[in-house]
């Protein structure tokens, strides 16, 4: 069989929802030989950004020239470890063939993917309480997240968020509501007016693996008849 070089492949480490390098390294090979690479063993619905994913072999098939660069691109909200099975196939051309095999290791660390904020206030009545219907939930689909802290902030002049059990008026302008609290949230607009009044919601979520979290802020009108 023909001669091959032992393949090398170091361990690398990425972070979820963005591609990871997979740092396949060949040995030198005789002159004239042909080299195929297999990567096998990725999680349902990663794909490599180079190859041809073939089904019968349930492995993708990359060229030597197309190894500079290559990553793994992890389904969306994948957290974890990834442990690609790499085969290196040397062939002289006669029928003659090598393989070398070793399994290659990538770390995929969590990340906080910020909150999901959604409001349906109904048209309201001057004088009166609306419910803001507000919605808070972590972004990413694994339910790995949860909502740690929510603000309300920047109401127009002359509104306010009407008391309830876990909304906090902090006198600065500002409210703390807890996350449990959320429907709790109702707005008072200005004596005897009408009209569109804003405020502004803002969520923090904190990932479960990890403690990391992500931030976002969102722009909430109330038409008032």
């Amino acid at each position: 069989p023909p001669s091959f070089a032992t393949l090398l492949q170091a361990e690398a480490s990425g972070e979820e929802d963005a591609p990871a390098r997979l740092a396949i390294a060949l040995g030198e090979a005789a002159p004239g030989t042909i080299v195929t690479v297999l990567v096998a063993g990725l999680p349902a619905g990663a794909r490599l950004s180079a190859g041809i994913l073939d089904p019968e072999r349930d492995a993708w098939v990359i060229r030597p020239e197309e190894l500079d660069g290559l990553q793994v691109i992890p389904p969306a909200d994948f957290a974890g470890s990834i442990t690609p099975r790499v085969t290196a196939i040397a062939s002289d051309g006669t029928g003659a063939t090598a393989r070398t095999v070793r399994d290659a290791r990538l770390r995929l660390v969590a990340v906080a993917d910020g909150p999901a904020i959604s409001a349906t206030p109904p048209a309201g009545t001057e004088d009166t309480a609306i419910p803001l219907n507000l919605r808070v939930a972590g972004a990413d689909a694994d339910g790995s997240e949860s909502v740690v802290a929510v603000t309300l902030s920047g109401l127009s002049t002359g509104a306010r968020i009407a008391p309830a059990p876990g909304v906090k008026d902090n006198g600065d302008g500002t409210w703390t509501v807890e996350p449990a609290a959320i429907g709790n949230v109702r707005l008072i607009p200005p004596d005897n007016a009408h009209g569109t009044f804003g405020l502004t919601v803002t969520a923090t979520v904190r990932e479960a693996s990890n403690g990391a979290t992500a931030t976002a802020s969102r722009g909430v009108s109330v038409a008032v008849a």
